[in-house]
C-alpha cells in the first residue's frame, strides 16, 4: 500500500517532467507544465519522507506490522474446501 501511493507519484511526477520538456520544444503550454509540476513536487517529498521513516521504524523493531499481502500463502488441511458427493438420488448420465 505504502510503495504503490509512492509508484503513482513518482509515474505523475515523471510525466509532468516529459511535458515539461514537451513544452520546451513548443508542444505543449509551459505554465499548465510549471504548475502541475511545482504541486508534484512537494508531494512526492513528502511522501519519500513518510515512506523512509516507516521503512527505518520497521528496521529498528518500534513499529510492528504485521501485513497480511506480505505473507506466502500457506494450505492449511482444515480450511481446504472439501468434495461433496452428489445426491445418491441423483440419476448420472452414462
Amino acid at each position: 500500500m505504502i510503495t504503490a501511493r509512492l509508484n503513482k507519484l513518482i509515474r505523475a511526477y515523471r510525466i509532468a517532467k516529459q511535458q515539461l520538456g514537451d513544452a520546451n520544444r513548443g508542444r505543449a503550454i509551459l505554465s499548465i507544465c510549471l504548475r502541475r509540476l511545482n504541486r508534484l513536487r512537494p508531494i512526492v517529498l513528502a511522501e519519500l519522507k513518510y515512506v523512509a521513516a516507516l521503512v527505518n521504524l520497521m528496521r529498528r523493531g518500534l513499529l510492528k506490522r504485521k501485513a497480511e499481502w506480505m505473507r506466502f500463502p500457506t494450505q492449511n488441511p482444515q480450511n481446504r474446501s472439501q468434495i461433496i458427493p452428489s445426491h445418491p438420488n441423483q440419476e448420472t448420465a452414462a
